[in-house]
């Protein structure tokens, strides 16, 4: 959409132009470049993101599977589980709105 209403000097309309490839090569590599370390950082946090859920429910899952005592698990009762959940998210959610109030009402000297 862009493009299509771009304004284009006039005399860049009157006659061609060469391309400056070198210029044209450098902006696709730094910016390409850019663009990946972006990329690469979006996958990474996406990819740990799905690993620690996932790494997460298997670990509350394993002792309720047949075969698990083998192991030596022994499932928690579901009331108690429930109570250790709700602890982790309070926690969580606490040291959030901590972190918020600290930073909103703490500054570092001569900052």
């Amino acid at each position: 959409m862009a493009i299509a209403s771009d304004d284009v000097d006039r005399e860049w309309i009157e006659r061609p132009h060469r391309w400056d490839i070198a210029y044209t090569r450098n902006f696709m590599i730094l910016f390409g470049l850019v663009s990946s370390v972006f990329d690469y950082l979006t996958f990474g946090v996406l990819r740990l993101l799905v690993s620690t859920l996932a790494v997460t429910a298997l670990t509350l899952t394993i002792p309720y599977l047949p075969g698990s005592h083998l192991l030596g698990f022994i499932p928690l009762p579901l009331p108690l589980s429930g109570l250790v959940v709700g602890i982790t998210v309070l926690c969580a959610l606490s040291a959030e709105v901590a972190k918020r109030y600290f930073h909103a009402h703490f500054h570092p000297a001569g900052g």
